[in-house]
């Protein structure tokens, strides 16, 4: 790899995330919520 000759090529999800930005907000979504988010439950308020 470090003796190639031509630079590496973007693998195909990367090409596509390139050409339709709105796909981007995916992988975005995915860093910073997860797969499963948490699910707080508050105490409920005394009347």
């Amino acid at each position: 790899m470090l003796d190639a000759t031509q630079p590496p090529r973007l693998p195909r999800v990367l090409k596509v995330l390139q050409r339709f930005p709105a796909l981007q907000a995916l992988p975005a979504y995915a860093v910073g919520i997860g797969a499963r988010p948490e699910h707080v439950r508050s105490a409920e308020k005394p009347l």
